[in-house]
């Protein structure tokens, strides 16, 4: 395949890959009231959820970014947007703080 149709099938994946993420992050300020009242949730408990997705992320710059420049883009890209993937499924699965708090972690 030549560079310029790699451009045209890749470019398409990393958009959608953005807008996924893009979605993700947001998703739970939507869905925050509707799940701790289904959940029962505390405004503490609450802050676990919105916290753990901001320590995850800020944790996972550094082993990804040395994985980035050992493997490349291309497999970190892959194994960060399954990791994004499975994390998302188990959150919209959870029923329990610990549960919800490990998926953001991931997410």
């Amino acid at each position: 395949m030549k560079t310029e149709q790699k451009g045209k099938v890749i470019l398409p994946i990393l958009f959608l890959g953005y807008i996924a993420i893009y979605i993700d992050k947001l998703v739970i300020g939507i869905i925050a009231v509707p799940l701790a009242e289904q959940l029962h949730l505390s405004i503490d408990e609450k802050s676990y959820i919105f916290s753990a997705f901001f320590i995850g992320y800020s944790i996972m710059q550094i082993p990804f970014g040395y994985l980035n420049d050992r493997l490349g883009s291309k497999f970190v890209l892959i194994i960060s947007l399954s990791i994004i993937t499975i994390s998302s499924i188990v959150f919209g699965s959870a029923s329990t703080l610990i549960a919800l708090v490990a998926a953001r972690f991931f997410c």
